[in-house]
């Protein structure tokens, strides 16, 4: 019921958008990419280039609606962009793995007894030979810094026809699980537009709060640490340097805790850890 008004930049990026170039959005968590996604999708609805998927066969994209798909590499960043979508264009937002229409395929192989057995792997069912629909004209992909190239050649040898592709995401966000991310070779091809107000609303939540004091390089004292540690976030920092065994005994009796106490939820949260080995996510893994 509020009227929107765009900074400079998201302004900037809603028009070289909504003429129906490829280009890159990119900010830290609060500046407003969410916003200027929501402007760009309005103006690409109201424009003449936009197609209307109808009359196709993927198994996850409606009919009558915007030739415009949003997809993510997650389901769960899959369902926060649908949110803030508007009811037209809640069935545009899929994974890229529903776009792809990923399914299990069945094949024989010889084990290391000289036994066939039948084993399966999840293969793309859109391809060159199955392309995507041609009524999609407009490709958003959320989220861009997690997309590996290997998968976003995949897309590509699905689309048959010319799309408009457009890259969101953060530069400082997790890279992709396979392979380097997309969007750092789209950013040195494409036209870019980087955010970087970040608004108050956003510094409201201490997640992004923490977030930017992170990305400007300056510690937390000990002395800053009350004004942190509130609902939603505690810092709990190591008191001492230690060796890794130490370090790794003293996170499994952490973890254990809040396990005990509910807050920790192995099936929601996830541990990030800059490391692989010694005091890493190999070893935490199997504590």
């Amino acid at each position: 019921g509020h009227e929107i008004t765009y900074n400079d930049k998201q302004q900037a990026f809603i028009t070289l958008a909504s003429s129906g170039k490829s280009c890159c959005l990119i900010g830290a968590a609060g500046t407003g990419k969410t916003t200027a996604m929501k402007g760009t999708t309005q103006a690409l609805i109201q424009s003449p280039r936009t197609g209307i998927l109808q009359n196709h066969d993927h198994k996850h994209l409606p009919h009558g609606v915007p030739g415009i798909v949003v997809c993510a590499y997650t389901r769960r960043a899959t369902n926060n962009i649908r949110r803030n979508m508007d009811e037209s264009m809640k069935g545009n937002c899929i994974t890229i793995h529903k776009l792809l229409e990923y399914g299990p395929e069945y094949f024989q192989i010889i084990d290391e007894n000289g036994n066939e057995k039948t084993s399966m792997r999840f293969q793309p069912s859109r391809n060159s030979m199955n392309p995507l629909p041609r009524e999609i004209t407009t490709l958003i992909f959320e989220e861009s810094s997690m997309i590996g190239t290997s998968l976003y050649n995949e897309i590509i040898d699905a689309l048959q026809h010319d799309v408009q592709i457009i890259f969101l995401g953060d530069i400082q966000q997790l890279p992709p699980v396979f392979g380097p991310a997309v969007l750092g070779f789209k950013l040195s091809e494409l036209p870019t537009i980087e955010l970087t107000e970040v608004y108050r609303q956003a510094l409201e939540s201490p997640i992004i709060r923490l977030a930017h004091r992170i990305l400007s390089g300056k510690p937390i004292s000990p002395a800053e640490l009350s004004e942190w540690n509130v609902p939603n976030l505690t810092i709990k920092p190591w008191k001492k340097k230690i060796e890794a065994e130490a370090a790794l005994s003293v996170s499994e009796k952490l973890f254990d805790n809040l396990y005990e106490k509910g807050a920790y939820d192995p099936e929601n949260d996830i541990i990030l850890i800059p490391f692989n080995k010694s005091y890493g996510t190999i070893e935490i893994n199997k504590s």
